[in-house]
């Protein structure tokens, strides 16, 4: 989902390899000097990888690899830490054998919810999740390299694997008028794909390293954002239901509150975080 995104944006100014489990001829060119490639790659096997690093010598690599499906996570911890974990030592100890500047996706997910207001960086953590207990452990792992910098984040995009993100499910029942539950007592910093991009160009164009927190300005319910999704779709918001989560199984514990503080990083990127309304507008032009 981000990875796309990451391809279409990075490409106008460089050249960009992306690692994918499949080809994806349809978004590959070369424009004179700027190209952009796939490589299918089973991206667990770390031979494999750092052959291909080792061909391409890349000046970044991006860490975008996450299976975002909590309960999945939960189910099969050995897999989540192959992926969160392995994948994140295997591309840190190829970045600093290159002098390379790794960029790590993290998540909101880290924190317990118990706190009152939005995180900032140097609030304790405390995952209640497989998930979020491997994506913080690959942090440590990409902060210890000195070019490494970690940007936790809450991303909606359109996937291209025939599954739905959240808020493509959302808009996909609205579209059909299914009932949708929506949690009133979960709130998040949202952004969109296109907009987090951006905001990565301008990481690697300043040589950013550190922690830092990359989610929109707004935080904001499930409930809410579900309200904006048709509000921007011009779709009927009738068969949005409000409840609290606690009313509903979901498997894996996740926190309520996950509204992240990112004003550290628009100080030190000098720019604008988008609104909720901005990166849904972000998006809908993205499909």
């Amino acid at each position: 989902m981000l990875g796309r995104e990451l391809m279409n944006s990075l490409a106008k100014a460089y050249a960009v390899v992306g690692l994918s489990r499949v080809s994806s001829g349809d978004i590959s060119r070369d424009e004179g000097p700027v190209t952009q490639r796939i490589c299918p790659i089973d991206i667990l096997k770390s031979s494999d990888v750092r052959e291909i690093v080792n061909r391409e010598r890349p000046s970044v690599i991006i860490n975008s690899v996450s299976n975002v499906f909590v309960n999945e996570c939960e189910r099969d911890p050995a897999a989540a830490l192959d992926l969160h974990v392995g994948v994140t030592e295997t591309l840190t100890k190829a970045a600093s054998e290159l002098g390379a500047q790794l960029i790590q996706i993290s998540t909101d997910s880290v924190f317990d919810g118990n706190k009152s207001g939005p995180y900032i960086e140097s609030d304790l953590t405390n995952p209640l999740n497989i998930y979020a207990r491997t994506k913080l452990q690959s942090e440590g792992i990409a902060l210890s390299w000195e070019r490494g910098l970690v940007l936790r984040t809450n991303i909606f995009g359109w996937r291209t694997d025939g599954r739905l993100s959240f808020a493509e499910w959302v808009l996909d029942g609205l579209q059909k008028r299914m009932p949708l539950t929506m949690f009133t007592d979960v709130r998040y910093t949202p952004i969109a794909t296109a907009a987090l991009a951006q905001l990565i160009r301008i990481c690697i164009e300043k040589e950013a390293t550190g922690l830092f927190h990359a989610g929109g300005r707004d935080c904001l319910s499930k409930h809410e954002f579900a309200l904006k999704l048709a509000r921007a779709f011009n779709l009927s918001n009738e068969q949005i239901i409000p409840i609290s989560v606690d009313q509903a199984p979901v498997g894996a514990l996740r926190p309520k509150n996950m509204c992240l503080d990112s004003s550290e990083l628009s100080r030190c990127l000098g720019v604008s975080l988008p609104t909720v309304d901005t990166s849904i507008e972000m998006w809908m032009s993205s499909r």
